[in-house]
């Protein structure tokens, strides 16, 4: 099945190393658009194929030779095929055959596509099978799958970017992935370590992402994705791109190539690849059948996304209310969730599914990128509580698609209220710590208080009680200090008087660990049902207070005073049908009047909200106790506000961020936009290349390598050496040609780019250009004596290199001649001359 319709939809977004909620909301949505697929081929519909020509059907073309094929033990497998055996019933594969009786380098073949439409943002998928015993362990040039041409090509004559599992000294029999332009060298894309669970027989989902640079920029974007799952994204690239440089044309298939001399496959086995798909939006896994025991992909669709702000906002002492962004769900519609909880630490095979409040499960969501809360109910008192939720879509134990898991949320719920009358509290909790005034979690700074479980009423009057009780420990070898309150029974923790009569006023003192300590509650109504809590503690109010676990409860009958009825009202002014309400005004009703008594019955639970005594609020036909107004914060300390009482329990309102950089409460992590992150602001980091150094600064979202200065050049990075802060090709010591042609020269990297220098003399006797070399200098050859080039009479002049006549040596006058003498026959004219001359001479001798 091949597609060639286009649909520009824009890719979806990648999440950040570290996020912060508004951060959350741009990038959290793998899958919100249905990919948009440029070109894809599943191979079943194509007839079998053994490489060279003709091109398989819908490809434009393919290169390599169709004497790419070797026969080992009488069977003949070409360097690509086209046959049976793919992920579905019935269906094909397109195969790599490796083996080291191919040629070094013709092992392999390209099927090609001219992409339509002008691209410079893509996404490629595919499936791949790799066999268990394919051999890594000896060296291969690179095992290439998948490359795409842009053009114009850029500065430096980028004009490629390719994805190579290639092999290397520093990952030595494992696969190594890279993204990577011409021959530079970044950092893997998907790790040795995370390639090699690949290799185990079955069919594996890879999708890769590529996003090519602005003109001069290193804005480039290279991403990857293994079985749906993200692995990590890659930004600040640079791919030599230009503004107007869009993709051209893809090549997929390719094979293994070797050195010359080099071997690394020795058994006959083939790499498998199928359901090829070249988009502009995530595709994620589809649908196939796999080999059993393989990962199963998803029946259609991209993986949900991933919730990472799962945060507690506010607690009470039986629930908890949680907060995240909603996520897709992978087919671009809003995902589902199951929330789970469990005390610290939590384990989420163990742990509970919600099924009380809002948030349980499963919960439907409502719209992608909206702030969701709900309520998380029937947990315990003083408890630390770890929250955890996973999206998903379908059905829960039917055919339900998960996303990865959230992170961790913690809380710990409020001391209190009710415990039942007469029962003993359970046994410490160790993290049983908050600060009544604001709910805020206080950690301990050493064990906690223990608990006190024998508190009794020893004795009453009309307006007191003894309480006796066995002091306990502050947790720091100390005696604690107790807060007692008290109410009509039954009593409620949070909206219970506070001893202010009496020797139990709060604060009490301890005095000794173990000791029945004994103390009076004054300021009590005659003729009443009342039942007293005490909580140990150590540090100050408001302060740095430390609580251990409630005490059980004590009950106990105040006297009947002098006129008084038992407390019963005069039935002879009850008025039947009349208003009434609770004594803490939470829970309305209307007057009986029977007996002699008047009571309040059929009572109904007042507006939540409702104000009650002791500074409390009605939640549930109750009385809480809300401090309206307090200060309060966020549970991560990013975001402050006052509390609103107005749902009958204490909510965070108003909240604005705290300033950019401040410490967050846990004290690890900085506020960014509200949310905390964790950022090791200050400390050292680099550059992607290596070639620029600086600190972690946490003030931008997300956090950046900041006041990043260059290295100095010629320091090694991936690949290369720094120059200008900037990593560039180079390797040293690879041979080169120096203008000096009897001298040996090799790449120095030093200086950041290479530099041939001289290493070596080339052996005397070297033919050279005028003659051999001697002593790394290029020398004339001798000539050898071949005899006198001149005649006679004539001599080789060496300035001139001209035969030039010998000079005639001086043999004085000529002998005197006789007067008289006749002159021989055939005297001539220069004979004449002569004597005449010497005659004249003579003649001015005597002169």
């Amino acid at each position: 099945m091949r597609t060639d319709a286009l649909s520009a939809l824009p890719p979806p977004p990648r999440v950040k190393p570290i996020l912060t909620i508004s951060a959350i909301l741009v990038l959290l949505f793998p899958g919100v658009a249905a990919a948009a697929p440029i070109w894809q081929d599943n191979f079943d519909s194509d007839p079998d194929w053994h490489g060279g020509y003709p091109t398989p059907g819908g490809w434009d073309d393919s290169d390599g030779q169709a004497s790419n094929f070797a026969t080992k033990d009488n069977v003949t497998h070409y360097a690509q095929e086209l046959s049976s055996g793919g992920r579905t019933p019935g269906g094909k594969s397109l195969k790599i055959w490796t083996h080291s009786d191919f040629p070094h380098d013709r092992s392999y073949m390209t099927l090609y596509n001219n992409t339509p439409g002008s691209h410079r943002d893509i996404y490629v998928r595919w499936y791949m099978r790799i066999p268990v015993d394919l051999d890594w362990t000896e060296y291969t040039d690179y095992q290439k799958f998948w490359r795409y041409n842009f053009a114009p090509a850029g500065p430096n004559g980028g004009n490629e970017v390719y994805f190579n599992i290639k092999y290397s000294s520093e990952f030595p029999g494992d696969l190594y992935v890279m993204a990577s332009l011409i021959d530079a060298f970044p950092p893997p894309l998907i790790t040795a370590a995370e390639s090699a669970a690949l290799k185990d027989g079955n069919w594996h989902c890879l999708e890769f992402r590529i996003k090519l640079n602005s003109g001069g920029r290193s804005d480039g974007i290279a991403e990857a994705w293994i079985d749906g799952t993200h692995v990590r994204t890659q930004a600040n690239r640079s791919f030599d791109a230009r503004d107007n440089s869009v993709f051209t044309r893809d090549g997929f298939g390719f094979g293994n190539r070797s050195s010359v001399g080099e071997v690394w496959q020795h058994a006959w086995r083939a790499i498998e690849l199928d359901d090829y798909v070249l988009s502009t939006t995530y595709v994620g896994p589809s649908g196939g059948a796999v080999d059993a025991g393989a990962p199963g992909p998803d029946a259609g669709g991209g993986t949900p996304g991933t919730v990472l702000d799962l945060a507690v906002t506010t607690t009470t002492s039986s629930t908890a209310t949680l907060s995240f962004t909603e996520v897709a769900d992978g087919l671009g519609q809003p995902a589902r969730y199951d929330v789970r909880y469990a005390p610290t630490p939590i384990g989420w095979g163990t742990a509970t599914e919600v099924s009380q409040g809002t948030c349980s499960t499963p919960m439907v969501g409502s719209t992608i990128g909206a702030l969701r809360s709900c309520t998380v109910g029937g947990l315990l008192p003083g408890t630390a509580y770890d929250f955890q939720l996973v999206p998903f879509r379908g059905t829960l134990q039917v055919d339900a698609v998960f996303g990865p898991l959230s992170n961790v949320a913690q809380a710990t719920t409020g001391i209190g209220p009710e415990m039942d009358a007469g029962a003993p509290d359970a046994s410490p909790r160790p993290d049983a710590t908050i600060l009544v005034a604001d709910a805020q979690v206080i950690p301990p700074d050493a064990g906690v208080p223990g608990a006190v479980r024998d508190l009794v009423v020893t004795a009453t009057t009309t307006d007191s009680a003894t309480l006796s009780f066995t002091e306990v420990d502050d947790g720091s070898n100390h005696p604690a200090s107790y807060e007692v309150r008290f109410a009509p029974t039954p009593i409620n923790w949070g909206t219970a008087t506070q001893v202010s009569q009496g020797t139990c006023s709060a604060p009490i003192t301890g005095s000794a660990i173990g000791a029945l300590r004994s103390c009076t509650a004054g300021g009590l109504s005659p003729g009443t049902a009342y039942d007293f809590r005490l909580v140990p503690f150590r540090g100050t109010f408001q302060a740095d207070v430390v609580f251990g676990p409630l005490s059980n409860v004590a009950h106990g009958n105040t006297a009947v005073g002098p006129g008084a009825d038992a407390g019963a009202a005069d039935a002879s002014t009850c008025v039947p049908g009349g208003a009434c309400t609770s004594p803490d005004g939470c829970r309305a009703g209307t007057l009986e009047c029977v007996g002699g008594e008047a009571t309040c019955s059929h009572l109904t639970d007042s507006p939540d909200g409702t104000p009650c005594p002791g500074s409390g609020v009605c939640n549930a036909g109750s009385c809480r106790y809300c401090n309206a107004g307090a200060s309060c914060t966020s549970l991560d300390g990013c975001q402050s506000g006052t509390l609103s009482c107005a749902t009958g329990e204490g909510v965070c309102t108003g909240l604005t961020n705290q300033p950019e950089g401040a410490a967050c409460a846990a004290g690890t992590g900085t506020c960014h936009s509200g949310a905390c992150s964790a950022c090791n602001a200050g400390q050292p980091c680099t550059s992607v290349d290596g070639c620029q150094t600086g600190l972690i600064d946490c003030s931008e979202t997300p956090s950046v390598c900041g006041s990043l200065g260059n290295r100095a050049d010629g320091t090694a990075c991936t690949g290369g050496a720094c120059k200008a802060g900037v990593c560039r090709p180079c390797t040293p010591g690879v041979s080169c040609t120096l203008s000096q042609e009897c001298t040996v020269g090799a790449i120095d990297c030093s200086k950041g780019e290479p530099v041939c220098r001289a290493q070596a003399n080339l052996a005397d006797g070297t033919p050279c250009s005028r003659g051999h070399c001697r002593s790394g200098e290029c020398e004339a050859d001798v000539a050898v004596d071949a005899g006198e080039p001149c005649g006679p009479g004539t001599h080789l002049d060496s300035a001139t290199g001209q035969c030039l006549p010998d000079k005639v040596p001086d043999a004085g006058g000529p002998p005197p001649l006789e007067v008289g003498c006749g002159c021989g026959a055939g005297t001539g004219a220069p004979v004449a001359w002569l004597l005449a001359a010497l005659v004249a001479l003579r003649w001015r001798r005597r002169g």
